[in-house]
Parts: structure tokens; sequence; C-alpha cells
């Protein structure tokens, strides 16, 4: 089962950014913490490698939305990380992002 996701460059960077924060984690030891995460690095990969085309096409100003395809698993992984990083952003213009693609996945979801 597949996720379609139509997303902004904003926050295909909103993302990245907040997926960087997972560098500065603890280490975790529950089962399910191990899953969310390995989940959210193979997120972390593709939303990198959405970011690194935007930015060689030279499209980071386009108004149009790009077409993202998450598979189930992880749509779930990357809504469940979201929320747990939520609490590490300082800047509101991303949190009010990521809120909206939040908000997104919850209703896809469900």
């Amino acid at each position: 089962m597949k996720i379609a996701l139509q997303l902004t460059v904003d926050q295909i960077m909103a993302v990245c950014k907040m997926l960087e924060l997972l560098e500065c984690l603890q280490p975790c030891t529950k089962p399910e913490d191990k899953l969310t995460r390995s989940i959210a690095f193979e997120v972390w990969d593709k939303f990198q490698t959405l970011k690194k085309k935007e930015v060689k096409n030279h499209t980071l100003f386009s108004e149009e939305k790009r077409k993202v395809t998450l598979k189930y698993f992880e749509a779930h992984g990357l809504l469940n990380i979201l929320r747990e990083l939520w609490p590490l952003l300082k800047d509101d213009y991303t949190r009010v992002i990521l809120n909206k693609l939040t908000n997104e996945l919850h209703q896809k979801l469900v």
C-alpha cells in the first residue's frame, strides 16, 4: 500500500531539516524506537535525494507541488518521527509547514 503526497519545495526542505536532527538524538534501546528510527533514516535518504534534485535543477522557488510516494510503513514512520522531533524545532515557519504535513499524513493514514 502506497501513500501519495503532493509536497511543496518548502515542505521537502523542512522535512530534511527536521530529519537532520536524528543525528543529535541519544541512542535508543527499545525495539519500537529502533524500528521508527531505521524507517526514518530510509525516509531521510529519499527526501535528501529530492532536495538535491531541486537544488541541482534550480527549482527551489517553483510553486509547483512535487509528487512523493511513500510506502505505508515509511509514511507511518515519518509521522511518528515528526511528532517525536517536534519539540526540538525552534523555527516557527518550519513548525507551521511540518504541522500541515503532519495533518495530511494523518488523514491519509487513517
